[in-house]
């Protein structure tokens, strides 16, 4: 039923088996990404749309901090020098830093959900992308290169944040379901019925696999054409699993996904917002209706 993409008929992927791996082919950047030349030797390049996981590793960091001191207050170990635990002052900055070749400076606004940096010298966009690539995985606020790639898609029409609905699901689980793992390295796709009539695509990605971030994955449902119907970009952590599976016996697929973020166990249901839904709007029978 689901059917993991493969290296040859996967424009996202570019995992080898075996042997040095081929220079990396890039053709563009991705739009979310913007290069300005400041001059000769200042190129600055600005990401949007990244994660906030370190900032919740800070604010974590910062409450064991004020525990230990609760605990200690008034006690002094001369072995234990200031900043020799804990985050540095210039976390996740310093890490970020020296992951991009010739990198002069690195920031991160949370707020914006944006980070800037500078470079010496443009990169080649092959170079661009590995670096993004191991910045996704060493700190899991950068999306990987593909999944920026991946939301350039073009949106369908009938494109809305509301087609679908992504919900806490505690009902009652059919027998005998094909359950698959969501890998953190490549995308899984399968096809997905929208509509009694028309059948479109399911797409999960990985967008950072980092242990901290807890392996974040993008959702979205794809209309016949390959145009994007409906994503959500923030809500799958962790271990995934999905099932196809059709609850209300409508036509239609929903998803069950059952997601394990460290022993905390937690399931959701992926359906169609019937509300947003109405006949008119449904692509296949507008198109009958066209004609």
């Amino acid at each position: 039923m689901a059917v993991v993409f493969g290296q040859d008929d996967d424009p996202f992927s570019s995992a080898v088996q075996g042997g040095e791996p081929p220079l990396r082919e890039v053709s563009s950047m991705p739009s979310t990404i913007k290069y300005e030349q400041i001059d000769d030797n200042r190129h600055r390049y600005t990401l949007t749309g990244i994660y906030n996981a370190s900032q919740r590793a800070e604010e974590e960091d910062r409450k064991d901090r004020d525990k230990v001191s609760a605990t200690n207050r008034g006690v002094t170990d001369p072995f234990a020098p200031d900043g020799e635990s804990g985050l540095s002052d210039d976390y996740p900055e310093s890490i970020y830093k020296g992951t991009v070749p010739d990198c002069e400076d690195f920031t991160v606004d949370f707020e914006t959900r944006k980070c800037t940096f500078l470079t010496s010298r443009e990169l080649a966009l092959s170079e661009l992308a590995d670096a993004i690539d191991q910045l996704a995985w060493i700190g899991g606020d950068i999306p990987y290169w593909s999944e920026l790639e991946t939301r350039d898609l073009e949106k369908s029409s009938l494109f809305s944040d509301e087609a679908y609905e992504l919900v806490p699901y505690s009902g009652e689980v059919p027998l005998q379901l094909a359950w698959f793992s969501a890998p953190k390295w490549e995308p899984l796709a399968t096809a997905f019925c929208f509509d009694l009539v028309e059948q479109g695509r399911l797409l999960i990605m990985p967008t950072t696999a980092h242990c901290m971030a807890h392996s974040r994955f993008s959702i979205r449902v794809l209309d016949a054409r390959g145009k994007l119907i409906w994503q959500d970009l923030d809500t799958l952590v962790a271990d995934v699993q999905v099932a196809l599976v059709d609850i209300d016996r409508d036509g239609s697929h929903d998803l069950i996904i059952d997601q394990n973020d460290h022993g905390k166990s937690s399931r959701f249901l992926l359906r169609r917002n019937i509300e947003q839904c109405a006949d008119d709007q449904l692509p296949a029978r507008a198109e009958t209706k066209a004609k």
